[in-house]
């Protein structure tokens, strides 16, 4: 991937439970990375994810690590389902979404993990976005703070 001035990164604050090294059918290392449905009543069912290069991702502590997309990018997850061996393999199913829409799905997600949603809407994505942008906080701040 490059990155240049023209690109700019956007850095996502991902729990580490969300993130998965493996290594593709010409060895080369990926992380995958499982991306949180727009719904919160969706959790239960399976996530898409995306695959990074290793050299995008970066540990921040023993909860988290930093997963860096192109800012503004269109980025396609693909749904995955086990095979007879147990292998994950594509299922065809995909999704589209902004690395800004997959921001604030992790912030979604974590705000529920931290039992601080109080609103029974189906997704509070565009909200919390809006709060963090408002902080002016770092992700990990802001996730720390508590959404």
């Amino acid at each position: 991937m490059y990155r240049g001035r023209r690109d700019s990164m956007l850095g996502i604050i991902v729990n580490q439970t969300y993130c998965q090294a493996f290594t593709d059918r010409s060895g080369k290392e990926w992380v995958e990375v499982f991306v949180p449905p727009y719904k919160m009543a969706d959790y239960n069912k399976p996530w898409s994810s995306i695959a990074v290069p290793p050299e995008q991702v970066n540990f921040i502590d023993n909860t988290y690590n930093e997963v860096f997309v192109n800012s503004g990018a269109l980025l396609t997850g693909l749904y995955k389902m086990y095979d007879s061996t147990g292998v994950r393999i594509p299922s065809g199913k995909t999704e589209q979404f902004t690395s800004e829409e997959m921001l604030s799905r992790f912030l979604q997600l974590e705000a529920v993990l931290q039992n601080r949603v109080t609103s029974n809407k189906e997704t509070i994505t565009d909200e919390i976005y809006k709060n963090y942008m408002a902080s002016g906080l770092k992700m990990h701040e802001f996730i720390i703070r508590g959404c």
